[in-house]
């Protein structure tokens, strides 16, 4: 692992597949040695970071190679010298303000996956979850986001590339717009995505509701009581 650090000693970026580079007289930027680098590339970032000072507006900056860096230490709010990491209160300040978004999103997600919010809310919200993807492996409730629609995991399981949440219903249940009075009917699997009495759903062009609880009958087969209007 590797820092660079500007001549303040502040971390500008942790990476780990840096090199020194050179800018030849035609133009072509080279790998070089050290002592006669003008700048430190970074192919994670692909930024080119500056070791001489060039003016006011361009500072100098250092490689250091380190065994580990802490969970806790974040580029551009810590600082790294003779060995040690440290940073100060400003900067920790700066970077809970920085991060807040980001940890009020992880809290509506857990809210999420727990149950403490309605379907309404996490519609609304839709952005907050990540992208159905594969290989990776899915607790029960979790939720995907795939297509534009929301998915609540119904069975823990590792993704692959043909169980897309719509292809596998006994894996994935879509959570629907409660905004909708009547959201379109799917078949349960069982208990956990059964209709319970009352709920509304349209089918074959019509409106139903649920006459009996614990429901996973078609609509027109037994269960469900047309709504005409």
């Amino acid at each position: 692992m590797y820092l660079i650090t500007n001549s303040a000693n502040l971390i500008v970026e942790i990476c780990e597949h840096p090199c020194y580079v050179r800018k030849q007289a035609n133009g072509v930027v080279v790998l070089s040695e050290q002592d006669k680098a003008d700048a430190i590339y970074s192919n994670d970032s692909n930024t080119f970071w500056p070791t001489q000072q060039v003016g006011y507006l361009c500072d100098r900056h250092t490689l250091v190679e380190v065994e580990k860096v802490p969970a806790e230490v974040v580029a551009g709010f810590y600082f790294y010298h003779a060995g040690e990491f440290y940073t100060t209160e400003a900067n920790l300040t700066a970077l809970a303000k920085a991060r807040a978004p980001e940890l009020a999103s992880l809290v509506f997600v857990k809210m999420a996956e727990t149950e403490q919010l309605d379907d309404a809310t996490l519609t609304e919200h839709a952005e907050q979850f990540s992208e159905w993807a594969y290989p990776v492996a899915y607790a029960v409730k979790a939720i995907c986001s795939y297509k534009g629609k929301l998915y609540r995991c119904v069975q823990a399981h590792s993704s692959q590339a043909d169980w897309t949440p719509p292809a596998t219903a006994s894996l994935w249940k879509e959570i629907g717009d409660p905004t909708v009075e009547y959201p379109e009917w799917s078949q349960p699997l069982g208990a956990h995505d059964a209709y319970a009495l009352g709920d509304k759903v349209a089918h074959n062009g019509k409106h139903w509701v649920s006459t009996a609880a614990n429901n996973v009958w078609e609509p027109g087969v037994y269960g469900w009581e047309e709504v005409t209007e």
